[in-house]
């Protein structure tokens, strides 16, 4: 199969993962919104962006924590929920929830499958929680130290790690984190994560950061009346909730966002294109 073709197939099965999605969160009255390169896909090609291969959404901390009750129970059949860090789980690959469309079997560069069971095989809606966080630049780089020295300890339930991404500082200070919280429990370390994530939630604070995601992200704060409104735009032919600000987030994270990255750039991100295949079974 053509990349192309490959691509077209995975946003069928993201289009699908979205509609899912939709309809389970008005059934549980679930506020989300449309978010990163699934936000931008909506502003600015009104749908997929021609070379993304997930698709993402986020809610807020008080919406999650209402759709956390139900989601176990929402998604069933060709659907999955992958709530990292439950008891009887002790493989980290990172700390992002996702509804999974278990007909298609995809290779993700840099994941072994057998390793994690084939959970992660799956095309995927990754879900990105936003929490509140100091209002201070300080307050601010505390509480990312804090995120990203639990998230070290996470690590060490990982296959093997990849020091060749880190400085030779970030190298050591990772690699003493990953043999002490091997000796830690997975489900232990995810519960330390998720209360220090959202240690400000009842707090009357100007900054939010998405604080479920990959490590790369962190420190990365956006305005929280950015994200307070919710207004919808066309996706694919269809509208789906995106956040009232949008103009301010896609500004802070990409720059000129109306603009297309230069060609070279023009790629999947996550797909081993040596494999893509759709489940017989």
């Amino acid at each position: 199969m053509k990349s192309d073709d490959k691509i077209k197939k995975l946003h069928e099965a993201s289009m699908l993962l979205l509609n899912e999605a939709d309809a389970k969160m008005k059934e549980g009255n679930v506020k989300y919104m449309l978010d990163a390169g699934t936000l931008l896909g909506a502003i600015r090609h009104k749908g997929f962006i021609p070379w993304d291969d997930d698709a993402d959404v986020c809610m807020m901390r008080e919406e999650y924590d209402k759709f956390l009750k139900l989601a176990p129970s929402l998604f069933d059949g060709d659907f999955g929920f992958i709530l990292p860090g439950q008891k009887g789980d002790n493989k980290f690959y990172d700390f992002v929830p996702k509804i999974t469309y278990k007909k298609i079997k995809v290779s993700q560069a840099g994941l072994d499958d057998s390793f994690y069971g084939g959970k992660y095989s799956n095309p995927a809606l990754d879900i990105f929680v936003i929490d509140k966080v100091p209002d201070s630049h300080i307050g601010r780089a505390l509480h990312t130290k804090l995120l990203v020295l639990i998230y070290g300890l996470a690590m060490g339930h990982r296959q093997k790690l990849d020091y060749s991404k880190y400085s030779k500082t970030e190298g050591a200070v990772i690699f003493v984190l990953s043999k002490i919280g091997k000796l830690i429990p997975l489900w232990h370390t995810a519960s330390l994560y998720d209360k220090a994530a959202k240690m400000f939630s009842k707090k009357d604070k100007k900054w939010v950061m998405s604080t479920h995601s990959a490590m790369d992200h962190f420190g990365d704060c956006y305005k929280y009346e950015w994200y307070n409104d919710i207004t919808m735009s066309s996706f694919e032919g269809k509208d789906f909730p995106v956040p009232e600000g949008y103009d301010g987030i896609l500004t802070k994270h990409y720059g000129n966002y109306m603009a297309l990255p230069p060609k070279e750039k023009r790629v999947p991100k996550h797909l081993d294109f040596d494999i893509f295949e759709i489940r017989r079974d």
